[in-house]
């Protein structure tokens, strides 16, 4: 996450001509694409995850030990790393606030995980668990595209967000 920032911060400083000597507030700093620092790798992330946990399903079946365990280091990887780079952005989009975006975020995180636990061997029972893990990549590929969404217009919402609280 640093060096996207920091790639992100240099190409900002050439685009408005800023010297490396001056501090940029990168938070408040007019059109800074505080989404597009924090989402720079999300494209490999979310697709790593959506591969790996449709094949963990899969791969249950093969009794092959090492497979799934693969499988699941690259789930809980890539679950992990989403979840910071989206909890270290909606932290850096609520300035000031930045306690309450964090549990709201979290409450969130362990809901949906505290519903997938909950409902997962209902689900593995009723249609297999190949079937199952391939849906809940689904799920996850059906709402990929709000990521595409704050790519692309996150700054306008930072934007009328600020000009309305000014």
């Amino acid at each position: 996450m640093d060096y996207d920032y920091q790639v992100t911060e240099q190409q900002y400083r050439f685009k408005h001509g800023i010297a490396e000597y001056i501090k940029l507030k990168k938070k408040t700093a007019a059109g800074f694409p505080l989404e597009k620092s924090r989402l720079r790798n999300i494209w490999w992330i979310a697709l790593l995850s959506v591969i790996t946990t449709a094949l963990y399903g899969f791969s249950l079946g093969l009794n092959i030990i090492a497979f799934p365990l693969i499988l699941q280091f690259f789930i809980a990887y890539t679950a992990t790393a989403g979840f910071s780079l989206n909890s270290t952005l909606v932290i850096d989009l609520f300035l000031g606030a930045s306690a309450s975006a964090a549990a709201g975020n979290n409450l969130i995180r362990c809901s949906i995980g505290a519903i997938r636990v909950a409902v997962i061997q209902r689900i593995i029972n009723a249609i297999g668990v190949g079937v199952t893990f391939l849906m809940l990549e689904g799920i996850t590929t059906f709402c990929a595209p709000l990521l595409v969404v704050e790519w692309f217009y996150g700054e306008i919402e930072i934007r009328e967000r600020r000009e309305a609280e000014a």
